[in-house]
């Protein structure tokens, strides 16, 4: 995998920072709101970075940065924190999504100034990370449980909970600060939902990205 083109998100998480103020706490994201100044940086450190050299890699790595993942049909994004912990010594990668939203993005997001994202509702629940490394290449699970509420124009308003299974596969990339990682998402939710006492189920498809550095 080439480490640059798999930079999917990096248009998505530079808008983000042009269009959303932030604190310092939390990581990128503490209380549905997304940090302006870290979203830049690490896009900005994406955009920079090259592949990994395998000879260069350490003994293990922690890295920190965004998940932006989105469902088929919907116009909000999934989005939070992401962590990650490379050990390199024993070719396995563990991690965790957690501060989890849901943003409504609205308008012409081409550009930043065009640009309108709300925070919906902050979401309960994490997803975790399960994969493996293969030199500079890394592939896994990202699984878990979120809740929170919905309302669609059919069926009304309740509330809900998305049982999370993505494929992860991605690649490490550096520059002067350290690691980096990139991962493409696919996968699906299975949703419950809970409308008058009623329960209705359905899936729905799924794709994203993470970014973490360093």
């Amino acid at each position: 995998m080439n480490f640059k083109n798999s930079v999917i998100a990096l248009g998505m998480m530079t808008t983000l920072g042009a269009c959303l103020g932030g604190d310092d706490g939390g990581g990128l994201i503490s209380g549905g709101i997304i940090n302006i100044e870290g979203v830049i940086a690490l896009s900005e450190r994406a955009a920079e970075a090259i592949p990994a050299v395998l000879e260069e890699l350490p003994a293990t790595a922690t890295m920190s940065g965004l998940i932006v993942v989105s469902a088929d049909g919907d116009e909000t994004e999934i989005i939070g924190n992401m962590n990650v912990i490379a050990d390199f010594d024993n070719a396995v990668l563990t991690g965790s999504a957690t501060n989890i939203g849901e943003y409504e993005i609205s308008d012409d997001c081409v550009l930043a100034e065009d640009c309108n994202i709300e925070l919906v509702q902050e979401l309960s629940g994490q997803l975790d990370l399960d994969g493996t490394i293969d030199g500079t290449d890394f592939s896994g699970d990202l699984t878990g449980e979120i809740s929170g509420t919905f309302t669609d124009d059919d069926i009304g308003s309740g509330q809900f909970t998305g049982v999370v299974s993505l494929t992860a596969g991605g690649s490490f990339g550096q520059d002067d600060d350290g690691l980096m990682a990139v991962a493409d998402l696919e996968g699906d939710v299975e949703l419950e939902l809970t409308i008058d006492g009623e329960t209705v189920t359905e899936t729905q498809d799924l794709d994203g990205t993470f970014i973490v550095a360093e």
